[in-house]
C-alpha cells in the first residue's frame, strides 16, 4: 500500500496527512464527509514553475519507486477561470536538486469549462502539458497509476478521468526515467491567474491497495480520447477541444 484512503467521514483530519501551505494564507477542513481546502484569493496560488504556493494536502510515500494507484472524487465545481483541483505528487530531482511536481487537475482554464489538466513541473519548465477541454461529464473524478521498471530504471504514469458510463477513460500515459526521488502524494487546490481564491472540496481519496470496501475498481479501459481541434501552444502545452466550442 503506497498511501491510506480517506473518506473524510471523521470529522477531523487524520495523522496520515500533512498540510503543505508554503504561504500560510489557506486552510483545510474536514465536515460532513467533506474535505475542503480553502485558496486565499488576492495572490496566485499555482504548482507550476516559479510559483508553487498552492496548498496540498499529502502523504508521504513509503519508497520513491513504489508503484500506486490512486483516484479523488472532487465534489466542487470551478466556475472561473484558472480554479484548480486535483492529486499532486512532489519530489527532488535525483542529480541536481530540483523540485519536481507532477499534478492533473478539474480545471477551468483557456476559456474551456470542465477541463482536465496534467503537467509536469520543476522550477523553470514544464513538461507533458495536456488539457482536454469540455468534458462530458465533468471530470469530478480523476486517477493517476504509476509503475516502475527495475530492470530499465524507467516509470510509467497514466492518467484517467470517468466517462458518462462511469468507467475510467485513460487520457494520458508517459513512461519517463526515473531520475526524481518521488516524496509524497495526495490532493491539492488552487487559484491562479485571476487570484479569486477557490474552495475545492473532495469527498473521497483512495489508494487502489486501501479500497475503503469500495467493492474494487475494474481494470482502465484502452485509450479512448474523442476530439475535434488541437492545438499546441508556443509553452508546448496541448489543448484538445471537445464539443460544445
Amino acid at each position: 500500500m503506497a498511501v491510506s484512503s480517506d473518506d473524510f467521514e471523521d470529522g477531523s483530519i487524520d495523522g496520515v496527512w500533512t498540510f503543505d501551505d508554503p504561504t500560510g494564507n489557506n486552510s483545510v477542513s474536514e465536515s460532513g464527509g467533506e474535505l475542503t481546502i480553502t485558496v486565499a484569493s488576492g495572490a496566485q496560488y499555482e504548482l507550476g514553475p516559479g510559483n508553487q504556493d498552492a496548498p496540498r494536502l499529502i502523504q508521504s510515500l513509503p519508497s520513491s519507486s513504489v508503484d500506486f494507484d490512486v483516484h479523488v472524487h472532487i465534489t466542487s465545481t470551478p466556475t472561473e477561470d484558472n480554479q484548480w483541483a486535483g492529486i499532486c505528487l512532489l519530489g527532488t530531482e535525483d542529480d541536481t536538486g530540483d523540485f519536481h511536481i507532477v499534478n492533473v487537475a478539474y480545471n477551468n482554464r483557456f476559456g474551456g469549462l470542465d477541463n482536465w489538466w496534467v503537467e509536469r513541473v520543476d522550477d523553470t519548465s514544464r513538461d507533458w502539458g495536456l488539457d482536454i477541454q469540455n468534458l462530458d461529464p465533468p471530470p469530478e473524478w480523476i486517477r493517476v497509476t504509476r509503475t516502475t521498471d527495475g530492470g530499465t530504471g524507467e516509470e510509467t504514469w497514466t492518467f484517467y478521468s470517468k466517462d458518462a458510463s462511469d468507467e475510467w477513460v485513460q487520457r494520458f500515459t508517459q513512461t519517463e526515467t526515473q531520475d526524481v526521488t518521488w516524496e509524497s502524494l495526495g490532493i491539492w487546490a488552487g487559484s491562479t491567474d485571476d487570484q479569486l481564491g477557490y474552495t475545492a472540496t473532495f469527498d473521497v481519496f483512495i489508494d487502489a491497495d486501501d479500497p475503503l470496501g469500495e467493492g474494487g475498481e475494474e481494470n482502465p479501459p484502452e485509450y479512448s480520447a474523442q476530439c475535434d481541434w488541437i492545438r499546441v501552444n508556443s509553452q508546448g502545452v496541448t489543448t484538445i477541444f471537445k464539443p460544445p466550442f
